[in-house]
């Protein structure tokens, strides 16, 4: 019976660990580096728990960046276009097909569409260690996301939640 009773405890205690492993630290800022075409931006994101944006095709999680910080990176043709959903109609060739369109509510008004672009990378810095997220997209906003400057981006959980440990080459 005693034998019973520590295996029950030991599986309880190791259930326990693997949950707290996989519990996130929601409201937290951590570094976050994207880079399209071999070009990297270095960010500070809010990992948000009631960010939910996903590509409705294809489950894909979509941070939020703002588009001022992007523009040192992307080209002034691909801002242009982004600008408005309605442009998106004649995007320059090379970006069409990292391009999506992402339905959202926003508090108080109806529903929405933000444009989003695939990167060629998104890894982020959780609790000391660079993770890399293999599916991600990144939508601009027009509009500064933290009124105090203290984070360029909000990440989606689950890009960390996903995010595959990069080791030291």
């Amino acid at each position: 019976m005693s034998s019973g009773f520590r295996f029950y405890g030991f599986f309880l205690a190791e259930g326990w660990r693997r949950f707290a492993k996989k519990k996130l630290r929601f409201e937290y800022i951590i570094e976050v580096k994207i880079v399209w075409d071999g070009r990297p931006l270095m960010l500070r994101g809010l990992i948000d728990s009631g960010n939910q944006l996903v590509d409705p095709l294809t489950k894909t999680p979509v941070m939020v960046v703002e588009q001022e910080k992007a523009k040192a990176v992307l080209p002034e043709e691909l801002l242009g276009c982004l600008s408005s959903p309605m442009m998106l109609a004649s995007p320059p060739e090379r970006w069409v097909h990292r391009l999506r369109l992402i339905p959202y509510r926003a508090v108080g008004s109806g529903p929405q569409m933000m444009a989003a672009v695939k990167p060629d990378r998104i890894m982020l810095r959780y609790e000391n260690e660079w993770l890399e997220v293999a599916q991600g997209l990144v939508a601009l906003s027009a509009d500064p996301l933290s009124t105090d400057g203290e984070y360029d981006c909000i990440v989606h959980p689950k890009m960390v939640q996903a995010g595959r440990k990069l080791t030291a080459s």
